[in-house]
């Protein structure tokens, strides 16, 4: 979830959508995200999809991992040497995604 916080839903984002509002999805998705952008809000759900349309625009990493089963910590993942190797996005091309959710 941390490539996330690079690609931030801004105000101004917003209101680029806004612009479309003759397309029934843009319309939709400007009111939606209209009503959360005084919060910071980031596009968690659609890049994870996103990356189904158009893999090339993302850059994987690997990293070695084991998940926390006790605690307080329980269910997170820690970056931990010889653990369970897993590849997840570390790089996204902003300027597509931008223009891809356009």
């Amino acid at each position: 979830m941390d490539i996330t916080n690079t690609v931030p839903l801004t105000s101004e984002f917003v209101q680029k959508i806004g612009r479309q509002r003759k397309y029934p999805i843009s319309d939709l998705a400007g009111q939606c995200y209209g009503l959360v952008i005084p919060q910071d809000y980031y596009a968690w759900d659609v890049l994870a999809t996103a990356y189904l349309g158009n893999p090339d625009a993302f850059n994987l990493k690997g990293w070695e991992t084991e998940i926390i089963t006790s605690g307080v910590s329980q269910g997170n993942i820690k970056v931990v040497s010889g653990g369970r190797k897993i590849y997840a996005m570390d790089e996204v091309d902003k300027s597509w995604f931008y223009t891809y959710l356009l």
